[in-house]
C-alpha cells in the first residue's frame, strides 16, 4: 500500500488489521473457552462456572469442576432445596451459586441457622423438658465438634459448622412442626456431596472448590 501511494486499502490489509487486533487483544479467558467446551458436559457449556474463580485459578477450578459432574450437579441441587427450607423460615438466599478455591474454611452456618436456631430455642423456653433437650443439643454438638477436629485436623471452622448444624438439627426435631422443612437436611446432603459453603452475601452463595492433588 505504502509503494503503491494512492491510499487504497487493499482487502488483504483489511484483514491483516484485523488478525493484528484479535493477536494483540488480551484474552480474558486465556484459552479456556475452547477447554471448558471440550471437557465439561454439553449441558454445562453455556455456564463457566470457573469464572469466579481468581485469574490465576481458573484452570484448575475448570479441570476440578468437569472431573466432577455428578458431585456439581448434586451440590447444585442441595442449595436449591437448602434455599427453599430457609425461604420458610424467612431467611432469603440469593439464586446465583459461585464456585472457588479457598486456602481456609469460612463457617456461614451460624448466621444460616440463626432464624430456626432461634425458633427452636423460643419453643423450648415454653416447656418445662427445655433446659434438658437444650442441654443434650450442646453436648451432642460438643461431641460432633470433637469428632470432627479428629477427622478434619486443620479444618477447624468445617468443624465447627458440623457441630453447630448437628446442635440446631437436634432442637429443630425436638420442638418444631413438619410444617417447615428442617434447613439441616438439605446443608447435610451438601456437605454429603464434598463441597461446603465459603460465602453468603444478597447475591448468592459461594461453594469452595477442594484443592487439587
Amino acid at each position: 500500500m505504502f509503494a503503491a501511494d494512492d491510499g487504497v486499502i487493499s482487502p488483504y490489509m483489511t484483514e491483516l488489521e484485523r488478525e493484528w487486533r484479535r493477536l494483540s487483544r488480551f484474552d480474558p479467558d486465556g484459552g479456556l473457552m475452547d477447554l471448558w467446551a471440550r471437557i465439561a458436559p454439553v449441558s454445562w457449556v453455556d455456564r463457566k462456572r470457573w469464572r469466579d474463580s481468581d485469574a490465576g485459578a481458573q484452570l484448575d477450578a475448570a479441570v476440578a469442576l468437569a472431573s466432577d459432574v455428578a458431585g456439581v450437579e448434586a451440590a447444585e441441587a442441595a442449595l436449591g432445596s437448602l434455599r427453599v427450607a430457609l425461604a420458610a423460615w424467612g431467611t432469603p438466599l440469593g439464586t446465583r451459586i459461585r464456585w472457588r478455591s479457598f486456602d481456609t474454611d469460612r463457617d456461614c452456618v451460624s448466621d444460616l441457622l440463626a432464624a430456626p436456631e432461634r425458633a427452636a430455642r423460643e419453643a423450648l423456653a415454653k416447656r418445662d423438658a427445655g433446659p434438658v433437650i437444650l442441654e443434650r443439643a450442646l453436648q451432642l454438638e460438643r461431641a460432633v465438634y470433637d469428632a470432627a477436629r479428629k477427622r478434619f485436623i486443620e479444618r477447624p471452622l468445617l468443624a465447627q459448622a458440623l457441630a453447630h448444624a448437628a446442635c440446631v438439627d437436634a432442637l429443630l426435631v425436638a420442638t418444631v412442626s413438619t410444617e417447615r422443612p428442617n434447613p439441616v437436611t438439605p446443608l447435610c446432603a451438601l456437605w454429603r456431596t464434598g463441597y461446603t459453603l465459603a460465602g453468603l452475601d444478597a447475591i448468592g452463595v459461594t461453594l469452595e472448590i477442594p484443592q487439587l492433588p
